[in-house]
């Protein structure tokens, strides 16, 4: 299974409402197959500009970035019960960078079954003689 942050701006709420949301989305996840790996809370912030949701405009929201492991599918199953929940405001699923970009190391030139022999090539220079592509 692939893994995944997934960024979570929820509403200014009192610490008890905001451990009660937070127990729902992580128990939604967690049913839909996805293991939590760990959960970061970013704190109370002012939002960067005016959000809307669920018809209401937002100033402030809890900031949450949650670890989790889960099939490529759920991003798209999860969406409708975000879409419900009226303690989210914003959501987005990032693949981390430590992931994402892995080194790359040259091993040297290609030599497998499908590399170009030089009598292909000399062939292929004749025929594009022949057709007037290369003088």
């Amino acid at each position: 299974m692939p893994r995944y942050e997934l960024s979570l701006i929820m509403r200014a709420l009192e610490r008890p409402t905001l451990v009660e949301a937070m127990k729902r989305v992580v128990s939604e996840l967690i049913n839909q197959g996805a293991i939590v790996r760990g959960m970061e809370s970013l704190g109370e912030r002012q939002l960067p500009y005016t959000m809307m949701a669920h018809a209401q405009k937002f100033y402030y929201g809890h900031y949450f970035i949650l670890d989790i492991e889960a099939s490529t599918r759920l991003c798209h199953n999860i969406n409708p019960y975000f879409k419900r929940d009226i303690d989210i405001i914003r959501k987005h699923f990032v693949v981390p960078h430590y992931i994402k970009y892995k080194p790359f190391e040259c091993t040297g030139p290609y030599t497998g079954m499908y590399a170009p022999e030089s009598k292909k090539l000399e062939t292929d220079k004749k025929l594009r003689k022949k057709l007037g592509v290369i003088e």
